[in-house]
């Protein structure tokens, strides 16, 4: 029997996450223009004063990012939307369609992947200095 590797989680071995319906009820914290796309990235505002007090984001800590198409700086059409979500101190991702259905072709594992390989610690997000600094 082989060993698994226990840094990453993989939606694809595991039961799926389910959309947050109540994403918008937080902060939209970031908006970052890459590429063809905007991402507008959105947390929990008690997720987001956990970190700035404590130094880390709490366990079921949900982020969701929106990607829209970036049409010269302005927000086109919302193409997906990805979930990570922290659990047992791990992240895992989820890709959905714009209409927020599960879209189980997408490779999140690449997503995971780029995070891990770029970032360590327990919190391995791209935007926590963004959330970091963001007035309480």
């Amino acid at each position: 029997m082989q060993a698994q590797d226990s840094t990453l989680d993989s939606a694809s071995t595991m039961e799926h996450l389910s959309f947050p319906h109540d994403y918008k009820n937080g902060v939209m914290y970031a908006s970052i223009k890459r590429g063809n796309v905007i991402e507008d990235i959105c947390a929990q505002k008690a997720d987001i004063k956990a970190l700035q007090t404590d130094g880390k984001l709490p366990e079921l800590t949900t982020i969701t990012m929106e990607e829209y198409a970036n049409n010269g700086g302005v927000r086109g059409q919302l193409n997906r939307y990805i979930i990570m979500q922290k659990r047992d101190k791990k992240w895992r991702f989820e890709a959905f369609n714009a209409d927020k259905r599960l879209n189980t072709a997408e490779n999140t594992n690449r997503c995971l992947s780029c995070h891990t390989s770029s970032l360590s610690g327990e919190d391995i997000v791209f935007t926590l200095d963004s959330m970091r600094n963001l007035r309480k």
